[in-house]
């Protein structure tokens, strides 16, 4: 059977999940969730991601994740992987941590973000671990209300803008959108389609025709893109030569051959320094 394809695009949001092998834990005490939102962080910063939403529960968890470049498989890739190698070395454990693929859901923001995120958060509560989401403090929740520390790589604005134009009102909004959502046990799951799409069928028809390269990605909307810095931007600011390749290739696209022919070296040079630092990278996780 094979897999579902997964649409990849600038401005496209998602809902990830991604379990502990054989459902087993994934998180053994309070510092492993640390240093897994400390991972997500610097992903979200390399990788341009905005997160709207997480929640991290014993053996999964969920995040709601808008990718403002193509960067989803780098992204996934570096947060399993570097989670991984922690838990490894902390508990002298080998082998996987995470069961499979992470499962990857599209969502249409404007019709189902706010559902999705109050699904998020409410998980504690719905597996009974919680009465109330304030009380658990792995989800963003607590971030969203004000009650904890804001870590700048959450995304909140968006969602509370939907409750008001002042901050204190608005958050009170959200308070009362959340507890609403305890009361009511509809799942925003009966919407999905295909397995892959959390949306309206006229949106999944658009997505169709993008992956068939029928539709323009200009035509979807409120889509944000970056200005590519040059390749002398990144030999500027980075003085250590396999960095700077990193770098230029993961956070300016540029082609291992492109900065070969920049710094004047042959392209086999430049994807062995790539490697050397991916390398490197591991080690000091």
């Amino acid at each position: 059977m094979t897999r579902p394809l997964r649409p990849e695009f600038p401005g496209a949001l998602y809902h990830l999940t991604s379990r502990g092998d054989g459902r087993e834990v994934i998180y053994f005490e309070s510092l492993d969730r640390e240093k897994f939102l400390e991972i997500l962080g610097v992903v979200c910063q390399r990788y341009h991601w905005r997160c709207h939403a997480y929640c991290l529960m014993t053996n999964h968890y969920h995040l709601v994740i808008e990718t403002i470049e193509p960067t989803l498989s780098k992204g996934m890739r570096q947060l399993n992987g570097e989670y991984t190698r922690w838990v490894n070395r902390q508990y002298y454990r080998c082998g996987h941590l995470f069961q499979g693929r992470y499962h990857a859901v599209h969502v249409e923001k404007e019709s189902y973000l706010l559902a999705l995120a109050r699904y998020v958060i409410l998980n504690p509560v719905r597996a009974r671990m919680v009465e109330h989401p304030n009380d658990y403090p792995w989800s963003s929740y607590r971030q969203m209300i004000g009650s904890a520390q804001l870590q700048g790589w959450l995304e909140n604005d968006w969602l509370l803008l939907h409750f008001g134009d002042v901050r204190g009102m608005a958050i009170r909004n959200f308070e009362q959108y959340i507890v609403e959502g305890i009361r009511r046990k509809e799942s925003i799951w009966k919407d999905i389609k295909g397995h892959i799409y959390l949306s309206t069928n006229k949106y999944v028809e658009h997505l169709d025709k993008l992956v068939k390269g029928k539709d323009s990605l200009k035509e979807i909307p409120k889509v944000q893109t970056k200005v590519v810095k040059p390749l002398s931007w990144f030999a500027a600011t980075y003085s250590d030569r396999p960095k700077m390749c990193y770098e230029a290739h993961v956070l300016g696209h540029y082609s291992m051959r492109e900065s070969a022919d920049f710094i004047g070296l042959h392209y086999q040079t430049v994807s062995r320094d790539i490697l050397k630092y991916e390398k490197m990278m591991e080690y000091d996780a």
